[in-house]
């Protein structure tokens, strides 16, 4: 159990473990698990919810005995089940990680609420914190002129990242803020409800997938992400747009890598 100050409250860090796991519910609501085994601790740790900075607690039905799973009400009906707008609420005050200590801007991401296409970069560096930035200037034109190419509407596409804090170019995020910020991309998958994802870049990729081998090996076919029990999401994996600025000679593989998703996308 977390423990507690001299003033009784729970400490800052123990606040932010649980915040994570209410995270990690709450995408696993969205994809279809509907409840644990019931037992006082969790019923006491779902109460819990008042002590994470004013959040909404979770409405549960504690009344059912073991070993009937404790239901959570907020498994919804797809029209009644976490906004994106909500997600990008809680990104803009997370202080999951040491990371929000350097963040300029959250960056949650932009587009539809329900897209054919998801489209998940590394991280923004930016200068300045007042701009709408997801990739960068010139990335940013380039991913519109890409999403043009293959016929798609703004509205039927989301860009975001991994990781979800815009930093200047000196902070190099690490590996453990790829982690904090996964549950988060995690539910925008869920809620957003993709066709088709594309990776571009390996920070991405590797995390989406789980695999080790260079983005040239993984590039130029699908590979899969699982989103709950019963539903797998093809991924094409493609170079970041800033890697594409400096290297336009491998522009060409990339559209190869667009042509396919405008395949599997009926277009």
């Amino acid at each position: 159990m977390p423990k507690e100050n001299k003033r009784g409250g729970m400490l800052r860090d123990d606040i932010e473990i649980v915040r994570q796991i209410r995270c990690l519910l709450r995408y696993q609501t969205r994809v279809g698990l509907k409840g644990y085994p019931s037992s006082k601790e969790v019923v006491d740790f779902l109460k819990a919810a008042p002590l994470l900075d004013g959040q909404r607690p979770l409405d549960i039905d504690a009344t059912l005995p073991p070993p009937v799973p404790v239901r959570l009400k907020s498994v919804k009906t797809d029209d009644a089940v976490e906004t994106m707008e909500e997600i990008v609420e809680e990104i803009a005050t997370c202080t999951a990680c040491d990371l929000h200590r350097h963040r300029l801007r959250a960056v949650a991401g932009r587009g539809g609420a329900r897209v054919r296409l998801l489209i998940v970069g590394g991280w923004l560096q930016t200068e300045s914190g007042g701009d709408d930035l997801i990739f960068g200037v010139e990335e940013d034109r380039m991913v519109q002129k890409m999403i043009e190419a293959i016929h798609l509407a703004p509205k039927e596409v989301y860009v975001t990242n991994a990781i979800k804090c815009g930093v200047a170019p000196e902070v190099q995020p690490q590996a453990e803020n790829i982690t904090s910020c996964y549950s988060y991309l995690q539910r925008q998958i869920a809620v957003s409800s993709p066709v088709v994802i594309c990776t571009m870049g390996i920070v991405p990729t590797r995390k989406l997938l789980n695999v080790s081998q260079p983005l040239s090996q993984l590039r130029g076919r699908f590979h899969s992400y699982r989103m709950g029990q019963n539903r797998v999401i093809p991924v094409m994996p493609t170079y970041h747009p800033t890697f594409l600025l400096n290297n336009p000679e491998m522009k060409k593989a990339t559209w190869t890598d667009l042509q396919l998703i405008a395949q599997e996308l009926g277009k």
